[in-house]
């Protein structure tokens, strides 16, 4: 990105030397890209984020017209609203519920549906969803499938995921924010958001070439990546063990979830009696950055419908949500981080309980 900024590069749609340049320069990254999912390169259409992805994959919905679509209960809130939205239209939106164990009802699988769209690992929870399954039986139904792929990129591998269409987004891998991607496999037929000639005419506007480079670098930093899973599951656990002794009372969600099914670098916690929005700004005093559900939503301080869905005690569900933070590790993170973290839940949660 920074010998780019010194480039001085062109339009790349534009066909002088500076343009062409450009053009070499973004098929580069679309091809690093691609490689993290192993498909062609011709199958990746860059975004704003994976957000602006998810909307361009919902748009498979209004070619059909109406029918039925099946989701989550536990999506992201841009496929939640994409979903709402559908609904509007005269679609019938079925959204499956997740087990308190973590495991996702397709037993509540509809007769028959033309799209489905789940997130492969929750933002929230960390958790996978067996979007493999979900996957194979649309396309035994004749539909298509999408999965918002944003937090498994670089925590697992997806080179074997056959879905019509994957969002990406680049700023959690370490790329630059606003910039991301939808994988839209051969053969499948997709309106654009509005009309133009760039990105196989499928998202108009000349693009973002430095937050495009950005990301193709990061992929291709993903096998480093991946390989320290391992280790940043272990500062999760130490984490986990760190806050079960701080004598808060708490309730770790998922705690009994089986290890295969979340990715070890998420750990959302349910601070009894204690506000997550004051947790969230009293840590970021200690210098410590969490989130209170997800990050795209935490700023409206509302309790997270995720939590609330997962929690099945009714008199508990919303106090239980009030007080969820989640905390997110990655191989950037050490355990001096994970002791900075613990020393610092510590002084909020004592000073948060004396002010009570």
């Amino acid at each position: 990105m920074q010998h780019l900024l010194a480039s001085g590069l062109g339009n790349p749609s534009s066909i002088h030397g500076s343009g062409q340049a450009a053009r070499h320069w973004l098929e580069r990254a679309r091809a690093q890209v691609a490689a993290a999912v192993d498909c062609p390169p011709r199958c990746v259409v860059f975004t704003s984020g994976a957000t602006e992805a998810n909307a361009l994959a919902w748009q498979s919905v209004s070619r059909v017209g109406t029918g039925t679509a099946v989701t989550t209960h536990v999506e992201h809130a841009g496929v939640t609203m994409l979903a709402d939205e559908a609904e509007s239209k005269g679609w019938q939106v079925v959204r499956l519920s997740l087990s308190p164990k973590g495991n996702l009802h397709l037993h509540e699988l509809p007769p028959s549906w033309e799209f489905a769209s789940a997130l492969m690992v929750s933002n929230e929870l960390g958790l996978r969803l067996p979007v493999e399954e979900l996957c194979r039986q649309t396309r035994n139904q004749g539909g298509l499938f999408h999965t918002d792929a944003t937090q498994a990129l670089g925590k697992i591998n997806l080179k074997a995921l056959d879905a019509d269409f994957i969002s990406l987004s680049a700023h959690k891998i370490g790329g630059p924010s606003g910039v991301g991607a939808l994988v839209v496999n051969d053969g499948v037929e997709l309106a654009p958001l509005w009309p133009g000639h760039q990105e196989r005419g499928l998202r108009a506007g000349t693009e973002n070439l430095l937050g495009v480079v950005g990301f193709g670098a990061a992929c291709e930093d993903l096998p480093t990546r991946i390989a320290a899973m391992d280790r940043v599951r272990k500062l999760r656990d130490s984490l986990a063990t760190g806050i079960a002794n701080l004598g808060t009372e708490c309730l770790r969600h998922l705690d009994n979830v089986d290890p295969k099914l979340e990715t070890g670098s998420c750990l959302s916690v349910a601070f009894l009696g204690i506000d997550a929005a004051d947790l969230v700004m009293g840590l970021d005093i200690e210098g410590i950055a969490i989130s209170a559900g997800s990050a795209c939503s935490s700023g409206t301080l509302q309790p997270s419908p995720v939590i609330a869905h997962l929690v099945r005690d009714q008199d508990r569900r919303q106090a239980i949500a009030k007080g969820t933070i989640r905390i997110s590790l990655g191989p950037e993170n050490t355990e001096q981080d994970v002791e900075h973290a613990l020393r610092g839940l510590k002084t909020t949660l004592t000073r948060l309980t004396n002010l009570r």
